[in-house]
């Protein structure tokens, strides 16, 4: 699975099973475990998805102040599961 999402200036980019979020010239890599379906945005929106076999999916939300967060989420009835990811940008 192979998809890159812009959104102002966040870059959010699937390669096989990695997760490779880019903001102000600084990366971070999240690597997701289960297989991969698809990986879900829509225009101009804050948030994407990447969707797994089984009974999970991922939200990521691109925030204000340069902050990451995913969060772990059941399919079924859009449980929140586990925080994933949540990293703040050019945090010194």
């Amino acid at each position: 699975m192979n998809k890159i999402i812009n959104f102002q200036d966040w870059k959010a980019e699937v390669n096989g099973q990695i997760l490779t979020v880019t903001k102000n010239n600084e990366s971070r890599e999240y690597d997701i475990k289960e297989k991969i379906v698809s990986v879900d945005y829509e225009e101009e929106s804050e948030y994407f998805y990447i969707r797994t076999f089984g009974r999970t999916y991922y939200q990521f939300k691109f925030e204000v102040d340069d902050l990451l967060v995913g969060d772990l989420l059941y399919s079924i009835d859009n449980e929140f599961a586990d925080t994933f990811a949540c990293f703040q940008f050019g945090e010194v």
